[in-house]
């Protein structure tokens, strides 16, 4: 049986000055969310966009990973973003109501016009 821990992948790039992109692959989970809650935690950029295209499972720690990040990032005077979230994460942000608490994007270039 493969290690929980392998079934969330989380990178980070920095496309451009001043922003970067956290990709989160596989499952947001209990014993995931930690993994994900740090990678952001490191995050210096004014904008961060989460980028969640590749999540397959969104559980609710991940959310309050998600919502703890957004607070995290006002409170600090940057920009804190979803973007692709589709499937069951997609609804799953949508039925918590954390949609309407993190903004959330289809795409990067809508991320990058927000």
């Amino acid at each position: 049986m493969p290690d929980q821990q392998d079934t969330l992948v989380v990178r980070r790039q920095r496309p451009a000055p001043g922003i970067a992109i956290v990709t989160a692959v596989g499952e947001i989970d209990l014993l995931t969310a930690p993994r994900l809650h740090r990678a952001l935690a490191r995050v210096r950029e004014p904008t961060i966009l989460l980028d969640l295209t590749g999540v397959t499972f969104l559980a609710a720690a991940g959310l309050t990973v998600l919502v703890a990040a957004n607070a995290e990032a006002l409170s600090a005077g940057r920009r804190f973003g979803v973007v692709g979230a589709a499937g069951m994460a997609r609804r799953t942000l949508e039925v918590s109501g954390v949609a309407e608490l993190v903004p959330s994007y289809a795409s990067m270039a809508e991320a990058d016009a927000g």
